[in-house]
C-alpha cells in the first residue's frame, strides 16, 4: 500500500509499517510505503498477487464489489473508498 506523506502523518502511519485497509466489505493486511507518487487522498496498491501469501489470506480483493463494468464488462475494483490504520494483531 502507498500513500503520501501527508496522508500518512494525517494518520499517524510510518513508513514500512503493517497496516489494515478496509472499507464495509472487507479487509486486509499491508505494508505501508510512503513516497511522493501517490497523490494526497490517493491509496495505491497492485492488484493480483495470490492471497496465501498476504497476512490473514487476504488481499485488496476483500474490499471490492464483485460484478461486472457497464461498460465492456470489466472489473470494477480500480477505484475504491478505504480507511487505512495501523495493523493491531488481534484485533
Amino acid at each position: 500500500m502507498t500513500v503520501c506523506a501527508a496522508d500518512a502523518s494525517t494518520s499517524s502511519l510510518a513508513d514500512g509499517s503493517l497496516v489494515e485497509v478496509a472499507n464495509d466489505r472487507g479487509s486486509f493486511v499491508a505494508r505501508l510505503r510512503i513516497t511522493s507518487t501517490a497523490r494526497p487522498g490517493v491509496a495505491v496498491t497492485a492488484k493480483g498477487g495470490w492471497t496465501k501469501t498476504f497476512l490473514g489470506g487476504s488481499s485488496v480483493n476483500a474490499t471490492v464489489i464483485e460484478g461486472d463494468s457497464d461498460m465492456g464488462a470489466g472489473a470494477l475494483y480500480h477505484d475504491n473508498r478505504v480507511t487505512i490504520r495501523p495493523y493491531v494483531p488481534g484485533c
